[in-house]
């Protein structure tokens, strides 16, 4: 994992956070997760102990100074965790039951909390209850198991944890085999992933996830749709019920970042590499091959200077060393924060702020950035109010979340 040298997290402000991760990663469903050995990564911002920001599919989830959750945007199976369903709550509102949090990740309908206790806490959509109707758990209940976690991660439908004894175990919807248990369906318990030894993280995608490990190697496992395992398979449909290796990186990994139709890596190097859908555009075919890369590729201008990536839907951004942010991708809503709704692989500056981001999180189609002061700012789309200022109305440039901490 990363150094341990971190400072602490003021109760005043989230601004004092030097995100230098230590080896309790606890990135979510569009963070990296974090491996040991590099001064590039340490400043990574995405997936310390105390990481307080993740942004879901339209709602977005914060720790606030006093170990409290915050969460705002759509709350249709209790996503936010207040304690009651809604369309949605535009301005951050706080998790009912839960204290002492150190870390919280963001899925598709659900979000969990990793408490100072090891212990674990998620909310929203269950789909770990098998043979059975969706279950809305509109307040934060305890996820069954889940004893000293260093870190966990929500996909899509589905939740991992990595222990602190380095055992890694998933639970939840297991359709492309992303429990990675061996099997292609459901867990209603937390299921070991076969095959996995010396992991020192773990993150999960939509329907994949992926694990580090400590030797920099990264292994994948469920839909392999678009090549998003980088396992060089070019089948549209295959997946893999247990872990493959990414395979032609090259270069010893520190974070990775699993997201929707594509996955992303962080180098020793400060350089990213993605795999998966590769070309941004809403009429893409799976039959155009050129759309897609089966193993890592290089992003154009992103080969050093990066201290962390963080993968969402269908764009993706990184946080450079000097505190700006890039992103690319999809931007049919302005996720890619640069003024514009025009999709490129090109990575484009976010607008707003140059020098001043200590964390960034890809959600499904907006991103939100925790800069030096304590402000936390979200672009992109805000039909269920996930930007966090009160409106609806979908914001091509950063927009201030309100209410906060």
């Amino acid at each position: 994992m990363l150094s341990r040298a971190r400072r602490a997290l003021s109760t005043a402000s989230l601004a004092m956070l030097a995100f230098s991760c230590a080896s309790t990663s606890v990135p979510d469903a569009n963070s990296p997760a974090s491996a040991s050995g590099s001064k590039t990564a340490s400043a990574g911002a995405l997936g310390g102990k105390a990481d307080p920001l993740s942004a879901g599919k339209e709602f977005t989830c914060a720790v606030a100074g006093d170990g409290r959750v915050k969460c705002w945007g759509r709350n249709d199976t209790g996503q936010l965790g207040t304690g009651t369903s809604s369309p949605m709550i535009a301005r951050p509102t706080f998790v009912a039951d839960v204290k002492g949090a150190m870390a919280v990740t963001s899925g598709g309908n659900h979000a969990c909390a990793l408490l100072k206790s090891g212990e674990v806490s998620c909310w929203g959509r269950d789909d770990s209850v098998v043979g059975n109707d969706v279950v809305t758990r509109a307040r934060a209940t305890p996820l069954s198991g889940a004893k000293g976690v260093r870190t966990v991660t929500a996909g899509s439908r589905h939740d991992c944890i990595l222990s602190n004894a380095g055992k890694v175990q998933c639970i939840g919807w297991g359709s492309d085999g992303q429990i990675g248990n061996g099997a292609q369906q459901p867990a209603a318990v937390l299921s070991d992933v076969v095959g996995l030894k010396g992991v020192s993280a773990v993150a999960a995608g939509e329907l994949h996830t992926c694990a580090l490990l400590e030797s920099g190697k990264a292994m994948c496992w469920g839909s392999g749709r678009y090549g998003r395992l980088g396992n060089a398979a070019t089948n549209q449909y295959t997946f893999a019920m247990t872990p493959v290796e990414v395979v032609g990186m090259r270069d010893t990994v520190v974070q990775i970042a699993p997201g929707g139709d594509r996955s992303c890596a962080l180098t020793a190097r400060g350089g990213v590499k993605c795999w998966g859908r590769i070309r941004p555009g809403r009429v893409l075919t799976e039959q155009v091959v050129s759309d897609y890369a089966a193993t890592p590729l290089e992003v154009n201008g992103l080969s050093s200077g990066v201290r962390a990536v963080s993968v969402g839907g269908n764009h993706a951004c990184a946080l450079l060393e000097g505190g700006g942010v890039k992103c690319w991708g999809w931007n049919e809503n302005g996720q890619l924060g640069n003024g514009s709704t025009t999709d490129t692989e090109d990575p484009v500056s976010v607008t707003g702020f140059a020098s001043e981001a200590v964390a960034v999180r890809a959600g499904d189609r907006h991103t939100c950035a925790l800069l030096s002061n304590g402000r936390l700012m979200c672009w992109g789309a805000n039909g269920f109010g996930q930007l966090g200022n009160g409106g609806k109305e979908d914001s091509l440039k950063p927009v201030e979340v309100v209410d906060f901490p």
